[in-house]
């Protein structure tokens, strides 16, 4: 569990910092990756683990290649 943990909080962090580097709110972000904005809360919080499908629409919302979530 608390590998878990440490996992969803290195997405977490990533996530944030390349949304708010492309000047994308939560809720826009939502919208172009097509989940809802309380996921992307989640997301960005630690608190849900994202699918391989998920993290694919983020990357494409964020116009951005899925290995910058590294």
């Amino acid at each position: 569990m608390k590998r878990q943990r440490k996992v969803n909080l290195v997405f977490s962090r990533r996530l944030v910092a390349l949304r708010q580097a492309s000047g994308q709110t939560r809720y826009r972000l939502a919208k172009l990756a097509g989940i809802s904005p309380q996921y992307v809360s989640k997301l960005e919080e630690g608190l849900s683990q994202p699918s391989w499908l998920v993290i694919q629409k983020l990357a494409v919302a964020l116009e951005i290649d899925v290995t910058s979530f590294e």
